[in-house]
């Protein structure tokens, strides 16, 4: 039997990186057990239906990452709003044309259609990413076409290895899958799988096997290992799925121009690969209230159900605690606790839990999400919490945008390119920068606005001197600023006129307004003439008499 080198070199390259990852893995599974129970897979077998609520005593953890996937989907990904947009670089969107802001409203409209069809399920897929960020620092999303149709997945940390290129970001990923015979059969060719694969019985068709989908940059030396037929193609990316089995052998290649994996992290540490995360951050405050939650119950236990003070032999019959339990004891022994009212004092406790629980929760930006129960607020004061929130959160978003918007929207593009689907640019776009690519968010407005209260407070600063002196608003570009204000404030540059229209309303009014001065002076100038010509007839008259 011919070996496949490829395959045995992916299978190489997949365990040398899970191996080189075991301090990870002990990370994230600490971090699920508390955190994210359902992922808590790392380095245990969970069984259908078990209960993977076992090791958590206290639920503020849990709760504090869902709120933080929950709000953070709607601050950037709402279903009810585009949040993807596209732009032309080096050029400001005032100054397009009808035929570009036509051809961009287009491109808006097919890359929303194909993330928000139904078999996609972005929404959804989107949401688990955000907890696996806020739980492991790391999410693994992957972006194809089955039968014509795009299909987003959100695969588990544990099941995926990846690995950074020069410029730190993630260029190779291989991904693990453990599937039946049966489930191979309906999806890889029946040849391919070999005669293991034959004749099977219902009992060995439900046997499972394990598969490895690797993708590599064209850089990869692996590449020269593949079918010259594949790499003619002169794609970007290169894929492999390979069954590891008994026979280690390719089942199917692949080529994409865009990396089908998005790998958002939270944030990096030096020298490492995988993110950090909120819930990493978080971890000593975690298990401490789990702890403190246990010390706590056991002794609100104990007052509840106190240890009692019996004589010895004074017992006549078995002290029975239940509601109305009737015990006999001998002569004038008396049945006393062993702890006596008011000498533990649990609120104590319960006031170190609340604050660690609140540690948990600022760990996982939920104070900056949730407004708190407080007076009316001022709109001044309200702008400064929500300045406050961006600043917190303003670092990792960059990261997003790079590590996970991008990607999706050049995928998304990608994709329609090769389905012949992406609208016609118009031909002044060929001479133009490329596209650039614009996110529209509540999080993304809120910062916008923040520039249209700075320049509101700038003008209300300023009217003051220019009462003193008239030439103060000289220094300040009045067109630029009415330009930003409507774009800080989130209305839609479909909605404002270009440059070129305010021209000529601006030359059509200055020529009404001559014409409007020169109607205003020919009644006097009439009169003047009028005058005049009386004047002299008078003089005529005079001089002939």
């Amino acid at each position: 039997m011919a070996r496949d080198k490829v395959a045995e070199e992916i299978i190489r390259r997949d365990s040398e990186r899970r191996s080189s990852r075991a301090t990870w893995e002990v990370l994230w599974q600490s971090i699920a057990r508390y955190c994210l129970p359902n992922e808590a897979s790392f380095m245990e077998q969970v069984n259908p239906g078990q209960d993977r609520m076992r090791w958590v005593l206290d639920s503020t953890a849990p709760r504090a990452l869902e709120m933080f996937g929950s709000f953070l989907h709607t601050l950037l990904n709402s279903p009810t709003s585009q949040w993807i947009k596209f732009g032309i670089e080096g050029t400001n969107e005032l100054a397009w044309s009808p035929q570009v802001r036509a051809y961009l409203e287009a491109l808006d409209r097919k890359v929303m259609a194909l993330l928000s069809a139904p078999m996609a399920d972005i929404y959804s897929q989107l949401h688990q990413t955000y907890l696996n960020l806020g739980a492991f620092g790391t999410a693994v999303m992957y972006m194809d076409t089955v039968n014509r149709q795009l299909r987003i997945r959100t695969y588990h940390l544990d099941d995926c290895t990846i690995e950074e290129g020069e410029d730190e970001t993630i260029d190779s990923l291989s991904r693990q899958r453990t599937q039946s015979k049966r489930a191979a059969l309906q999806r890889f060719d029946a040849e391919k799988l070999g005669r293991a694969f034959a004749n099977l019985n219902d009992e060995k068709l439900s046997t499972k096997d394990r598969y490895v989908h690797a993708v590599f940059p064209a850089t990869d030396p692996i590449v020269e290992q593949l079918p010259k037929s594949r790499t003619a193609r002169g794609s970007a990316y290169y894929s492999a799925w390979v069954l590891d089995g008994e026979e280690k052998k390719v089942l199917e290649y692949g080529s994409y121009n865009t990396f089908p994996y998005m790998v958002p992290r939270w944030y990096k540490a030096r020298g490492e690969i995988y993110g950090r995360s909120p819930a990493m951050t978080a971890m000593p405050d975690i298990r401490m209230v789990n702890r403190m939650s246990d010390t706590i119950l056991r002794g609100a236990e104990k007052i509840v159900d106190p240890p009692l003070v019996v004589p010895d032999g004074a017992i006549v019959s078995p002290v029975r605690l239940y509601p109305g339990g009737l015990t006999f004891v001998e002569g004038g022994a008396e049945i006393k606790s062993l702890i006596p009212p008011g000498t533990s004092r649990i609120e104590t406790g319960n006031q170190l839990l609340i604050a660690r629980q609140q540690a948990i929760k600022e760990a996982f930006f939920t104070p900056l999400f949730v407004t708190p129960d407080s007076p009316v607020k001022t709109a001044t004061q309200v702008m400064q919490e929500v300045d406050e929130r961006n600043r917190a959160l303003s670092p990792m978003l960059v990261r997003m945008q790079s590590e996970l918007f991008s990607r999706i929207a050049m995928r998304a593009l990608d994709i329609l390119a090769a389905a012949g689907q992406l609208p016609l640019p118009p031909a002044e776009l060929q001479e133009a920068g490329a596209l650039k690519l614009e996110y529209v968010s509540p999080l993304i407005a809120s910062q916008k606005q923040l520039e249209g209260l700075a320049l509101a407070r700038t003008f209300e600063q300023m009217s003051f001197w220019a009462q003193v002196d008239k030439g103060f608003f000289d220094w300040i570009d009045t067109d630029k600023v009415a330009q930003r204000i409507p774009l800080a404030n989130g209305v839609d540059a479909t909605f404002i006129k270009s440059e070129t229209v305010v021209k000529s309303v601006r030359k059509a009014r200055a020529e009404q307004e001559a014409m409007a001065a020169q109607a205003a002076v020919a009644p006097d100038a009439m009169k003047g003439a009028a005058a005049m010509m009386t004047a002299g007839a008078q003089v005529t008259k005079a001089n002939a008499g």
